[in-house]
């Protein structure tokens, strides 16, 4: 290892040589890490905590090693499974057979409450908001993506009839939030006239 040279005045700038413990490799660190670099790159700090054997992982077998291998898997074969096999698995593992089934409702961090509904277009992870849901039933039809639900008394778990309000946009729901009203034009459903 070098010192440091002579009319340096900056001690993060200066560079050092140092020698790598594993590969005695050189190479340059800053000044202020002389202490501390022992190793020139990952794989030798690797080589280094691990020992020698983990210089080997990953590296490539010998083709007669792989010829053995290729030998010795080339009698056993799986047998083939069917569609209806694969799909009765993976039914298997939704909704309430879950290992990780939490209930018919549940509630986010949010305070919104998410209801098991396999089967509905906008669902993720068979789930849907009950705040959309509703509505939905009273008009008949799905809410689109771009249609907003308000929640009248600002209670997101509060999900009556009553309470509930659907605006055609993300814009109509700002402006009833920022002055408490807007154009009847940006109202599809309001339950407050029920």
């Amino acid at each position: 290892m070098s010192g440091r040279p002579k009319g340096s005045k900056n001690r993060f700038n200066t560079q050092v040589k140092i020698v790598c413990h594993v590969c005695t490799k050189k190479f340059y660190v800053c000044f202020a890490r002389k202490n501390e670099a022992k190793y020139c790159s990952h794989k030798c700090s690797g080589i280094s905590r691990l020992g020698n054997s983990g210089y080997w992982k990953g590296k490539k077998r010998a083709i007669e090693t792989n010829e053995k291998i290729r030998q010795k898997l080339k009698g056993v074969k799986q047998p083939p499974r069917s569609k209806e096999y694969c799909e009765n698995i993976s039914k298997s593992k939704r909704g309430p057979r879950s290992v990780r089934w939490q209930g018919e409702r549940v509630s986010t961090v949010d305070g919104y409450i998410k209801v098991y509904s396999p089967n509905h277009p906008n669902a993720k992870y068979s789930r849907m908001a009950e705040h959309r849901l509703i509505p939905e039933k009273y008009l008949g039809r799905c809410i689109k993506t771009e249609e907003r639900v308000h929640h009248i008394n600002k209670n997101t778990s509060d999900n009556r009839i009553e309470n509930l309000m659907v605006f055609k946009n993300h814009g109509y729901h700002v402006s009833f939030h920022r002055w408490g009203h807007c154009k009847p034009i940006g109202i599809v459903f309001d339950g407050r006239t029920i």
